[in-house]
């Protein structure tokens, strides 16, 4: 991986149960300006209060794509991931980005994004368990994906 110039790993854990509404603005400080991220583990831990079966979707504010993972929660997850995201117009050094969870659970036969948050305000949605990933941050020389 000669293109890549730098990288740095960031962990991001969540309480899904006291998040509301179920969106977080994570403060991410960088020795660099990234041009994309890679997700390289999720982890789902469930708490001891029973999930409502869902199929929970991230998404994230500064990544082209938008939606970054999925999970089905009531059950332990832990996961290795290696997927590419381009950041849109690069990461600054330092800077806020916004994590939303969102439900598939709203009843159509068919779901694409963007769907509801799980827990749309101050209501508590039906995943309550604690959220864990690790994303890596790189800087790129001719800013291609591989």
């Amino acid at each position: 991986m000669t293109n890549i110039l730098d990288r740095q790993t960031v962990v991001v854990s969540i309480n899904l149960a006291t998040l509301l509404p179920s969106q977080a603005n994570v403060l991410i400080n960088l020795r660099f300006f990234a041009d994309e991220i890679v997700l390289k583990s999720l982890t789902y831990s469930p708490s001891a209060v029973a999930d409502v079966a869902d199929s929970v979707q991230i998404w994230c504010d500064k990544t082209v794509d938008g939606l970054i993972a999925s999970f089905a929660n009531g059950v332990g997850l832990s996961c290795q991931h290696d997927e590419h995201f381009r950041l849109s117009n690069g990461f600054q050094s330092s800077g806020n980005m916004m994590f939303q969870f969102q439900t598939t659970a709203n009843g159509a036969p068919i779901y694409c994004n963007p769907q509801d948050l799980i827990s749309p305000g101050a209501v508590l949605g039906n995943t309550k368990g604690i959220i864990s990933f690790t994303l890596e941050f790189l800087k790129l020389k001719n800013k291609e994906i591989y």
